[in-house]
């Protein structure tokens, strides 16, 4: 049997430019390297937070994996910051895994997907309330 990681998990690393789509479904992320990441972290939905150099933190929504929905099998990592919109792109970033919400999926078009990802940052947002106020 393959330990898992366990949660909480922090990785900092590299912010890189990402393909934009996020951001034409009003659903803008941050895409950050993996090339330090622990291979064992299982592939999906994670809530938690993400840190910036200048140590603002924010509630984050977390993508870890492959993208079906837009028929990508590459590895991304991709945090969606709740209640924020950067007015520039941080050159690194720390995220912060706290707790897996649920397995990629395969969606049959972007609306379903653009649903999911509402329940994810509601759900993220109920899991992470009690963090937010005691930062």
């Amino acid at each position: 049997m393959i330990a898992m990681v366990e949660l909480p998990y922090t990785l900092t690393d590299s912010v890189l430019p990402g393909d934009g789509i996020g951001k034409t479904m009003k659903i803008p992320t941050l895409n950050i390297s993996t090339a330090w990441i622990d291979r064992t972290l299982r592939h999906g939905i994670y809530a938690g937070a993400v840190i910036l150099s200048d140590g603002s933190e924010y509630l984050a929504a977390i993508h870890y994996g492959p993208r079906p929905a837009l028929r990508n099998s590459s590895i991304r990592l991709e945090a969606h910051l709740l209640d924020i919109t950067l007015k520039e792109t941080p050159t690194e970033a720390t995220v912060m895994f706290v707790s897996f919400l649920r397995d990629i999926e395969d969606f049959p078009d972007t609306k379903a997907l653009q649903k999911a990802i509402q329940e994810d940052i509601k759900k993220t947002r109920a899991i992470m309330k009690p963090h937010a106020s005691a930062s």
